[in-house]
């Protein structure tokens, strides 16, 4: 019998830390794939292989969970822009992942698809360039208000909105970031609609996620009325 359940207006969050002592890192190696392990070994430093497959082992291990089926049985399939999910699978079961250095990010709905994004807050980025191609004018405007110690903060927070809202499309980096409003920021629980003319008639919540000072996250949700539940303190299995 599964051991983790997600109802329609529920997502579940989880954290997680993607440095491993070797022999956790070898039990999740173990659970990929083939074609897993070919991505894997893709990667030029073993650093970013093991974030690679920790990352993978994990979330085999929390979807595992809520399926009651082993995690080393799963196979995922990949949507036209790269978004994975349940292969062949009868269930209602969605997920997202993101990761940044040693965190990685994880959520899982039923019946609604999810995106997450996880980024550093980087002081060494020419934002100003950056805005003229992927915020809209409101946001620039936005952007262009706020005292310089908070701008990159404010572009990290308007960022990983527009990420997390493109991998819950579907659409990744298809969708037009420029042309998707996706401000005011508020509260970092308050929820907004995205608006924008490629979203389609599906409708799309949004919220920023506090995840400390020096980084930034954000969740999409399709349909609205949702309630987070923070998994944090639930490990996956084997931890």
């Amino acid at each position: 019998m599964a051991d983790r359940t997600v109802a329609a207006a529920e997502v579940d969050l989880w954290w997680a830390s993607l440095r491993l002592p070797p022999e956790r890192l070898a039990r999740l190696e173990a659970l990929l794939t083939g074609d897993e392990r070919t991505r894997a070994d893709r990667f030029r430093f073993a650093r970013d292989r093991a974030r690679f497959v920790v990352a993978r082992g994990m979330l085999r291990e929390i979807l595992g969970r809520y399926l009651d089926r082993e995690p080393a049985a799963l196979r995922f399939a990949y949507g036209a822009h790269g978004k994975p999910a349940l292969a062949r699978a009868s269930t209602g079961l969605r997920f997202n992942l993101a990761h940044s250095g040693d965190a990685a990010l994880f959520a899982v709905g039923w019946g609604r698809d999810v995106g997450v994004d996880l980024e550093p807050v980087r002081a060494d980025l020419e934002i100003g360039e950056l805005a003229a191609t992927v915020l809209t004018p409101g946001e620039r405007a936005l952007l262009a208000a706020a005292p310089s110690e908070r701008r990159d903060e404010l572009f990290a927070a308007l960022w990983t909105r527009k990420e997390a809202l493109a991998k819950a499309t579907g659409l990744g980096l298809a969708l037009p970031f420029d042309r998707v409003a996706v401000a005011p920021l508020g509260d970092l629980a308050d929820w907004i609609e995205p608006d924008g003319p490629f979203l389609g008639d599906r409708r799309w919540s949004l919220r920023s996620l506090d995840v400390g000072p020096g980084f930034a996250a954000a969740l999409a949700v399709e349909g609205d009325g949702v309630e987070v539940r923070d998994q944090t303190t639930v490990m996956p299995m084997g931890m």
